[in-house]
């Protein structure tokens, strides 16, 4: 009841079918470059537009390289009463991108929240943990702020091993509220701030802009380390291909033909 009360004195921001009241975000990254990701919010649900925008949480997640996320969800309806997400009720299925064209191997956790009504108030952890990285030694990850509604006051702290080489750049954040801290321990990055408004689409918006504010961290990995590790991987895979290597080497069409047909038939991904 206290803090359906409190989040009621918040001035709405104006026609905000929902908006959020506070969203914390804590990132821990490890030497290997393996992030470990944990969210919490309060949302107060104005109407029904705000009911069909929470009334599920949806995690996206990569199966071969993530541990399954974990959801914990309080709502608190306008009659006072709350109402505990039943971990039982998580359902597991894949995550198909807007436009459904594209394929890959994401998977995804719902739930549907309990309770959601108009003047209610929902209180959300998820998180994620890594079990791989997707390059040795680090990873380029990107963390949205956003729901399509406002965000009264965000936090947000990014930890690595006091040498990590980790970089962290925001976009659509107040560069006032950004602040590094370097201890003995750890080095942390924090961006903090006030009033995050809701992304508006825009029509040919160029590569190197986002519609909506995030944080982008790159923990370690270089694009020559990738190459070379990447190459690795090709030659060694490459020489292991079927295929007659007693060929001319002007004969390349008969040369090729029997490492392409290998690599269509075993390789998922090019």
């Amino acid at each position: 009841q206290q803090v359906l009360q409190e989040a009621r004195q918040i001035p709405a921001p104006r026609d905000a079918p929902a908006y959020i009241i506070n969203l914390e975000m804590t990132i821990r990254v490890e030497e290997s470059g393996k992030a470990h990701w944990v969210q919490r919010s309060v949302t107060r649900v104005v109407d029904d537009r705000g009911v069909r925008l929470f009334g599920t949480a949806i995690v996206p997640w990569v199966g071969w390289r993530q541990e399954r996320p974990r959801i914990r969800a309080r709502v608190i309806t306008r009659d006072g009463r709350a109402h505990e997400l039943d971990a039982t009720t998580i359902a597991d299925g894949g995550y198909v991108h807007p436009g459904g064209q594209m394929l890959t191997d994401l998977r995804a956790i719902s739930a549907a929240l309990p309770g959601v009504q108009s003047d209610s108030v929902l209180e959300v952890e998820m998180a994620v943990d890594d079990k791989n990285t997707l390059f040795p030694g680090g990873q380029l990850l990107r963390y949205p702020l956003t729901q399509n509604v406002p965000v009264l006051h965000y936090r947000v702290e990014v930890e690595a091993p006091p040498n990590s080489p980790f970089q962290v750049w925001a976009n659509g954040l107040d560069p006032a509220g950004h602040h590094e801290e370097r201890a003995a321990d750890a080095r942390r990055v924090t961006f903090e701030g006030r009033n995050l408004a809701p992304p508006r689409p825009l029509g040919l918006l160029s590569p190197d802009r986002q519609a909506f504010p995030l944080i982008a961290i790159s923990s370690g990995v270089t694009w020559r380390n990738l190459a070379s590790w990447y190459s690795y991987i090709v030659d060694d895979r490459a020489g292991r291909l079927a295929g007659d290597r007693t060929l001319a080497p002007d004969d390349a069409a008969q040369r090729i033909a029997p490492i392409l047909a290998e690599i269509q038939a075993n390789v998922r991904y090019t």
